[in-house]
């Protein structure tokens, strides 16, 4: 079975087929949809492990934009990528096809019901760090032989980092995407910080927020209050220390100095106040902020 399905990933058109005759086939089976919608790198790949983890039989969808814009400039940068990456930049896309589908779909009732969405929010700054690795490609073209062969040292991907990466897209995301794809305005009310989850009602859509900095701790009690789940099961997965890139990514988080600036634009912004209090922001600045503009501190 694993080499039917490293043929069927390694061409775009029988993968894409695949997907497609896997989407219908669930739905003829009337088996129960559940749309795991969220900006990457927040922690949802645990949260698809832990769905697919169940005895229950669920058909997962995972995407990470659900606008037309958002799935386009997807599509460009992966365009990029593989044309300078040797990986396998079209797996990694492959969340695009579902985002396609439920951009049409999702407006819908389900077998009379509303779909199922859940979603995540992380302190920014953590999250751009770790999703600037996840398309390093695009800025850092060949960035994992240029980096084994010494070209790129830290100091330049550092400074790639916070030149070229979007770090307002983290800022901006449940208002530019989720609320526009789903009509769900989390900001209307106040976020509960200290229990780390929240249930939404759209007209075709129930959305369960989870925080994930709170995610071992409310996991149990979101689930069972959402799906009806008890002993929900955390099963961890796609951790970027465990990646091809885990030497470059361990070395910049330990390396890594950040304006003081930047820290408090990001832990300022209305999202954070929103979703985080001041205790946990106090905390995530103590692992950031520094008190110079420096960006990699002078070897001893």
């Amino acid at each position: 079975m694993r080499s039917i399905n490293r043929i069927i990933n390694s061409n775009p058109h029988l993968s894409t087929a695949w997907w497609h005759f896997q989407v219908r086939l669930a739905e003829l089976r009337g088996r129960e949809s559940v749309v795991v919608y969220q900006m990457g790198k927040v922690g949802s790949s645990t949260i698809v492990a832990s769905l697919h983890a169940l005895r229950r039989k669920l058909q997962v969808h995972h995407v990470h934009t659900l606008t037309g814009k958002g799935i386009a400039d997807a599509e460009a940068i992966y365009r990029q990528m593989a044309r300078h990456s040797q990986s396998s930049t079209f797996v990694r896309a492959r969340h695009l096809l579902s985002s396609r589908y439920l951009q049409q779909r999702i407006h819908r009732p389900i077998q009379g019901k509303k779909w199922k969405v859940i979603t995540l929010v992380r302190e920014p700054i953590a999250r751009n760090v770790s999703s600037f690795f996840q398309i390093i490609d695009h800025p850092l073209p060949n960035f994992m032989a240029r980096y084994r062969a010494g070209e790129l040292d830290i100091e330049t991907v550092s400074n790639t980092f916070l030149e070229k990466f979007d770090h307002q897209h983290v800022l901006h995301w449940f208002e530019t995407d989720l609320r526009q794809a789903l009509g769900i305005d989390v900001f209307a009310g106040e976020f509960p910080k200290e229990k780390g989850y929240q249930i939404y009602q759209g007209d075709t859509c129930e959305l369960l927020l989870l925080k994930l900095e709170k995610l071992n701790e409310c996991a149990c009690d979101a689930f069972r209050d959402f799906l009806g789940i008890e002993h929900f099961d955390l099963v961890r997965t796609n951790v970027g220390e465990e990646k091809e890139y885990a030497g470059a990514y361990q070395q910049l988080k330990a390396h890594l100095i950040l304006p003081d600036r930047y820290v408090q634009e990001m832990y300022s912004s209305p999202t954070m106040q929103h979703f985080y209090d001041q205790r946990e922001i106090a905390a995530f600045a103590a692992k950031w902020k520094t008190h110079h503009d420096a960006l990699i501190p002078t070897p001893g």
